[in-house]
This record gives C-alpha cells, sequence and structure tokens, in this order.
C-alpha cells in the first residue's frame, strides 16, 4: 500500500480522490500465460529450481535481476529527496532511447516480474506498490515496452487506502483483477513527471 505517501500526491496536486462506490471494470482478457507465471511462484521450490538451472539462464535475464535490485533502492532514495515527479521523469529520460526487446510483450512481463520475485525472496528488496510498480514500468520501457501507471483509492473500515499497480493494453499485469476492482483509480494513468511540468 502506498498509504499516505500516495494520496499525498494527490493532494499536492490538487487532484480529487476517486469515490470508491464507483465501479471499475477491466477487461477479462487476463493472458493464460500470466496465469500460469503467477501459479508457478506458489512454490518456492520451483523457483530455486528454476535459478539452478532447470531452465537456460540468459544474460538478458542476469541484467532483468540486476535492474529488479537497484531499481527500487534508487526509487526509494530518490522519491525522498526530490520527489516522484523527478524521479518518474529522469527513469523516462533514461529509458526512452533504449533497445526494443526481441520477445512479445507477454514473455517480456513475465520475465520482468520473475525477476522481481527473485530479488524479492532472495533479497527481501522490492519497496511498497509504488515502488515496484515504478520499477516494473523501467524494466519494460526500457525495452520499449509502454505500460500505464495506475492510481486507485478504496474506503475499508473507515480509511481510505491507497494502491499503484500497472497495466498494459488495459489489464493489470502485476496485480491481480480481482484485487484491483476493490479500488476506484484515476481516470488517467498517473505521469507524475508529466503532471508536474504542466502545474
Amino acid at each position: 500500500m502506498v498509504g499516505l505517501v500516495l494520496g499525498s500526491f494527490g493532494f499536492v496536486f490538487g487532484l480529487p480522490v476517486p469515490s470508491p462506490s464507483n465501479a471499475y471494470t477491466v477487461p477479462p482478457n487476463w493472458n493464460s500465460a500470466l496465469t500460469a507465471d503467477i501459479l508457478w511462484t506458489v512454490s518456492p521450490i520451483l523457483l530455486v529450481k528454476k535459478i539452478r538451472g532447470a531452465r537456460p539462464v540468459h544474460l538478458s535475464d542476469y541484467l532483468m535481476i540486476l535492474e529488479a535490485t537497484l531499481y527500487p533502492v534508487l526509487i526509494s532514495i530518490g522519491s525522498q529527496a526530490f520527489g516522484i515527479p523527478r524521479v518518474q521523469g529522469a527513469l523516462r529520460r533514461w529509458s526512452i532511447n533504449s533497445n526494443p526487446a526481441r520477445i512479445g510483450a507477454v514473455d517480456l512481463i513475465r520475465d520482468a516480474r520473475r525477476a522481481q520475485r527473485i530479488v524479492k525472496m532472495l533479497t527481501g528488496i522490492g519497496g511498497n506498490c509504488l515502488v515496484r510498480s515504478l520499477t516494473l514500468w523501467t524494466m519494460l520501457l526500457r525495452r520499449s515496452l509502454s505500460t500505464e501507471l495506475r492510481v486507485g483509492f478504496r474506503k475499508r473500515d473507515g480509511r481510505i487506502e491507497g494502491h499503484a499497480w500497472l497495466e498494459h493494453e488495459g489489464t493489470p499485469i502485476n496485480e491481480a483483477i480481482s484485487e484491483t476492482l476493490t479500488y476506484q483509480p484515476y481516470d488517467h494513468p498517473m505521469n507524475y513527471d508529466y503532471l508536474r511540468s504542466h502545474l
């Protein structure tokens, strides 16, 4: 949960918190490959076997694991020192001219999320939902795959809760649809760097 940190951005930028009572529908086109990958992570034993050579490990895998380790730390430190808008802007400028991946979007998303889970399991590095989403957003953008950062709110037990996740072509890719449906998101993707430049 982003909680007060995420909520504060809405108030700082003058954005109203979406009403949790409004329904938000996501197209039910969750790709079977992504679903299978989620099931794959249920067993730590399978994950360890995967790392130890159950499949070939390529340079791109190591690079993703390195990025999934470094980005959360840099994003967390940078956001506290300079703010999320400047951090996202720097990540965008750094990623925009990178080479496209040689695999399809579904496989690319699967591999990037897998790298995040490996790092989380082995090091504990991950961050809150906003940091995790910005990490994945950067990893994919560096491989020329554009995604949308979504931010939503819900009311639970008398409290307003905030959450961030990533979507590709309208489908959440780092959060279950059943979970995102419990939040009322902003009508537009949250590009904090663009938002800051227009204030």
